[in-house]
């Protein structure tokens, strides 16, 4: 049998689940940048490393938007409650 997800409003299986969920954490990793960056720079000794931030936003976001491509797929009306009350959402990758 395959397990299903139920949702925790009205019990019934999930219609709809955001593919790209994980996506969202990559938020999270951009305000970090110029940590890394120091830290890269400190441990190797190469300044190169502070054109991490650079790099990724004007390289690694356009390289991944075009692989991921469009998408225009937005949740039906019978999941938004579900949405709204997941942490995930709400707070930070659900922390």
């Amino acid at each position: 049998m395959i397990a299903t997800e139920l949702d925790e409003v009205t019990g019934a299986p999930a219609e709809w689940r955001d593919k790209r969920r994980l996506a969202w954490a990559l938020g999270l990793v951009v305000p970090a940048f110029p940590f890394i960056g120091y830290g890269l720079v400190r441990f190797t000794g190469l300044p190169l490393f502070w054109w991490i931030g650079p790099l990724f936003a004007f390289v690694m976001v356009p390289f991944l938007d075009a692989m991921l491509g469009k998408n225009a797929e937005n949740p039906p009306e019978s999941a938004l409650r579900r949405l709204e009350t997941d942490s995930f959402y709400r707070r930070p990758c659900g922390l």
